[in-house]
């Protein structure tokens, strides 16, 4: 019986391994966005992944790029994703995704025009292409789902496309301070009415001085070690297995052996 459930089993790993590689990739590799889940109490990619969903419910995070924009708006119903909203949830999550802890201080950034390039994955430009805000519709679905939008997301926009982290962080963790993370308001669900202390721009916010930095060699090398810590015990597990079988398979064939020759020496002495 054993023998025969080897095949099952291996299936079921592999099924497991399938799945595992098909989720979506919401896991921050350190700590360099903890702030965001520490108010949220999801990842940033998380968020970014709920957001998508709502219009493609097959929606799943990929591997971002290393070069920004680490994904593209590319569903077929795109008032989920082309907005800026949508964006600064994607360079969050690209920051979760490449932790630079030990690397650049300051994050990714993106450069200009690297939102254009984000709504734009096939030529033209996504559409409704809302900035600041989103469709009606789907404000009214994030509502419903309970999906934490903080304020910041929707007041922090840079009209030449570009994005940058430390003044994101920053006025996330200072809205947080100054609402007692009460900075979801764009919800009627909400504990309070107490606005976010950043200021709302319909145009565009003022832009650090700061340059676009790409994810080091080392945060990739971290990522893929990472992996290879949740893999590595599912295969050894898988060998060990195989092997633990194919020995209780040789001991039992083993003592039909025994068995077999004992019945042959009784049944050739006299009787």
């Amino acid at each position: 019986m054993l023998p025969s459930l080897v095949p099952t089993i291996a299936t079921i790993l592999l099924v497991f391994l399938i799945d595992f590689a098909a989720a979506g990739n919401t896991t921050c590799v350190g700590n360099m966005t903890q702030w965001y889940t520490e108010a949220v109490g999801e990842t940033a990619c998380t968020t970014y992944q709920r957001l998508r969903q709502i219009c493609n419910p097959n929606y799943q995070v990929p591997n971002f790029r290393q070069n920004t924009p680490g994904d593209q708006c590319d569903d077929q119903l795109q008032s989920c994703c082309c907005n800026s909203i949508s964006w600064a949830l994607s360079m969050l999550c690209m920051n979760c995704q490449w932790d630079v802890n030990g690397g650049s201080v300051s994050g990714i950034d993106a450069g200009v025009g690297a939102y254009g390039m984000y709504r734009s994955p096939s030529g033209p430009f996504c559409t409704p292409g809302t900035n600041s805000s989103l469709p009606s519709d789907i404000q009214a679905a994030v509502c419903n789902l309970d999906i934490k939008l903080a304020n910041f997301l929707y007041d922090l926009f840079w009209n030449d496309g570009s994005w940058y982290y430390i003044y994101t962080m920053n006025t996330g963790v200072k809205d947080g301070a100054a609402t007692n993370n009460n900075m979801y308001t764009h919800c009627n669900s909400t504990t309070s009415s107490t606005l976010s202390s950043s200021t709302s721009t319909s145009t565009a916010s003022a832009a650090p001085s700061q340059t676009t930095t790409t994810a080091s060699a080392g945060s990739a090398q971290k990522s893929n070690t990472n992996i290879a810590i949740i893999i590595g015990p599912v295969i050894g597990g898988l060998i060990a297995l195989v092997g633990t079988v194919m020995i209780a398979r040789f001991c039992w064939r083993k003592r039909r052996v025994s068995l077999d020759i004992r019945q042959f020496l009784f049944d050739i002495s006299p009787h």
